[in-house]
């Protein structure tokens, strides 16, 4: 049985049209209606909830699911300040590190999952590797991840069009301040003035000290780029996942 068939039938057989399962689930009758129709797959944990409202066994979930897709899902208080992520439309969901399938790498990745914190800007940019992020966190809701990330990953929401067309405003983004910056990648940064800023790291060369100069650009041409020395920029972690929502339902 195909996962679409599968999730219809669960639903039938908890007697749940399809606007009332997305309520369960904290979603919307358009989420469902396309995972029924195999326009884009729910989270392991969302399957998770299916079988527990259906009594039906989970499905070969392993050979259906691709790394970097659906890796991810969100939760939130229903008066946070992001509440209607989840009912943007379909959610595609892109890893940093993944470019193929892993059959191997999946199946560990089922085997657990991680709440990570959803922080503002602002409650990002006093980040570090070493900095707890549940300890700023404050009712923004979460992010259940099945990736490999550190203990201080958290996630923040995307502010505005500078990063248009890749990155839409409501998009959400993994921070992992473990991983260290490369070249063309995405980066999270604090500047002086006690902000953050996502952009993309660019490497310039290392300066006398032996540190290393970057510039930090933006995907929008309307917006300017910033420099690490002139700009006061501390690279605070490198994208981990990012989390898009099609905007079509």
């Amino acid at each position: 049985m195909e996962l679409k068939d599968w999730i219809r039938a669960a639903r039938k057989a908890a007697g749940l049209t399809q606007e009332q399962l997305g309520e369960r689930l904290g979603l919307t009758k358009g989420n469902v209606s396309a995972w029924e129709n195999a326009r884009h797959e729910p989270s392991y944990a969302q399957l998770q909830q299916i079988a527990d409202l259906s009594g039906m066994g989970l499905p070969n979930v392993e050979h259906n699911h691709t790394p970097g897709i659906d890796d991810a899902s969100i939760s939130a208080p229903k008066n946070g300040l992001i509440q209607d992520l989840p009912t943007r439309g379909k959610n595609r969901i892109s890893g940093e590190t993944s470019t193929e399938p892993d059959d191997a790498n999946v199946s560990q990745a089922l085997k657990g999952h991680r709440e990570i914190p959803i922080l503002t800007l602002e409650q990002a940019s006093k980040m570090a590797a070493t900095v707890d992020p549940h300890t700023l966190a404050e009712g923004l809701g979460t992010v259940t991840t099945y990736r490999e990330v550190s203990a201080a990953a958290f996630a923040i929401p995307i502010k505005g069009p500078s990063m248009l067309p890749r990155f839409e405003d409501g998009d959400v983004v993994i921070i992992d301040p473990a991983r260290p910056p490369k070249p063309g990648k995405f980066v999270l940064a604090g500047t002086h003035a006690g902000d953050a800023v996502f952009r993309k790291y660019r490497e310039l060369g290392a300066n006398d000290r032996g540190e290393m100069v970057f510039e930090l650009a933006p995907l929008n041409d309307d917006f300017a780029t910033l420099h690490s020395e002139r700009d006061r920029l501390r690279i605070i972690g490198a994208m981990d996942a990012h989390i898009n929502y099609d905007r079509d339902e």
